[in-house]
């Protein structure tokens, strides 16, 4: 393919005719010869965006980044609704790899019911690999103000930590651990991507009451508590004795010597609420695993206790994800 800006025949064959999911929110969306996209957006409702960028090596990719964007834009109180993409692309690649590309994003896009609202695709000598940027908004907010954590108050953690960093290596490291670990406990942790989207979790623990829902995910559990309570200006104190763990995560770690705590843990929320207990039994009511861990507190200490071991949180050092 010519570098630089891609042809209008590319451009209509490989990117607009793929994009057929529509949704009210999207007034005019992405056409050639449109500058911009406009967005038919209700007043009082808040807006929320995150954006990732990833070089698409393999298309399972895409799929990740959608599950991170609606996971983000669910925890900032808001339903993931259209999708703004930006398609840089390696002049040596075939133009059906690109219309690949864009059949992944649409389907994902159906699968969570949003809208493929524009962007802008070129091509590039410098690059060996295409290189993707998404950027989910959502307008439909189920809360009314900014959200945030308040000294005092429940921390909950959901289902488990270090799912996704989990099942990553069961998969690189299958063959290793085969011959130290049993079948079964493998083939489980390479399904633990399954447990990854939380924006069902993070909507309705909005809905019954949480202050602030915060997506745990690189630099694990320990980094996401940080963030956590630098974001609300909280201390914490937590019991790591009753942060939730898999086995199959405490036995492929122990095999490759990597801390789960600092394990790519997509998957997990960390919710404040009023009253820890009361949400925690509310989440299980809808299938959904939760653990009270800790609490807020005035000061601005990030605590983490191990019977009386205390270790003092501090910001996010590498993901264990890169190390292995």
């Amino acid at each position: 393919m010519r570098e630089g800006k891609v042809s209008q025949a590319v451009l209509d064959r490989s990117i607009l005719r793929v994009i057929k999911n529509k949704r009210s929110l999207v007034e005019l969306g992405g056409e050639i010869g449109r500058d911009a996209s406009i967005l038919n957006i209700e007043k009082k409702h808040f807006a929320s965006i995150d954006t990732r960028t990833v070089c698409v090596k393999s298309l399972c990719q895409l799929d990740s980044m959608f599950v991170h964007i609606v996971n983000h834009i669910a925890c900032a109180g808001s339903f993931a609704e259209a999708v703004i993409i930006s398609i840089l692309f390696p002049k040596n690649g075939e133009e059906n790899y690109l219309k690949e590309i864009m059949e992944t994003i649409e389907r994902q896009c159906l699968k969570h019911n949003m809208q493929i609202m524009g962007g802008h695709t070129s091509v590039s000598s410098d690059i060996s690999v295409p290189i993707v940027t998404l950027t989910g908004i959502g307008t439909k907010s189920v809360i009314d103000c900014v959200p945030k954590a308040k000294a005092d108050q429940d921390i909950v953690i959901t289902k488990w930590i270090a799912l996704e960093g989990t099942a990553y290596a069961a998969i690189k490291y299958k063959d290793m651990l085969k011959n130290k670990l049993p079948n079964y406990l493998i083939e489980a942790a390479e399904h633990f991507y399954e447990f990854t989207a939380t924006s069902r979790e993070a909507l309705y623990s909005y809905e019954a009451g949480a202050s602030v829902v915060h997506d745990a995910g690189e630099g694990g559990i320990f980094a996401a508590l940080w963030e956590f309570a630098q974001a609300s200006n909280v201390g914490i104190v937590v019991d790591i004795k009753k942060i939730p763990i898999r086995q199959e995560t405490v036995e492929i770690c122990e095999q490759l010597k990597i801390n789960p705590y600092e394990l790519l843990s997509t998957g997990a929320l960390i919710i404040a609420a009023e009253n820890g207990e009361k949400l925690c039994r509310q989440l299980m009511d809808k299938g959904i695993c939760a653990v009270n861990v800790g609490r807020t507190t005035d000061d601005n200490d990030r605590i983490i206790l191990n019977d009386d071991e205390v270790r003092h949180l501090t910001p996010a050092s590498q993901d264990y994800i890169y190390k292995i």
